[in-house]
């Protein structure tokens, strides 16, 4: 959670295109957690992949540590209604 934590602040500090960056946790497994992330476009997402909690994430080993499967749902899609 302490990484969590930190990704979502660094995001709402330096990410003025994250529409949002929420954490679940499942209400039938105390370990299991869904990550909710929402971008104004691809490039506000290729912007998150930048900072250094995405790269600590996804070369430092802790995506592998933190999640057993992580699927992205839907595949990166424009929305087509919103409230943002």
């Amino acid at each position: 959670m302490d990484f969590l934590e930190w990704d979502v602040q660094v995001a709402t500090e330096s990410e003025p295109r994250t529409v949002s960056f929420d954490v679940y946790q499942d209400p039938e497994n105390p370990d299991g957690l869904y990550v909710y992330e929402a971008y104004v476009d691809e490039l506000a997402f290729g912007e998150h992949r930048a900072n250094e909690p995405f790269q600590k994430f996804s070369k430092g080993g802790l995506r592998d540590e933190l999640f057993g499967e992580i699927r992205l749902i839907p595949p990166f899609s424009n929305s087509l209604v919103s409230k943002a």
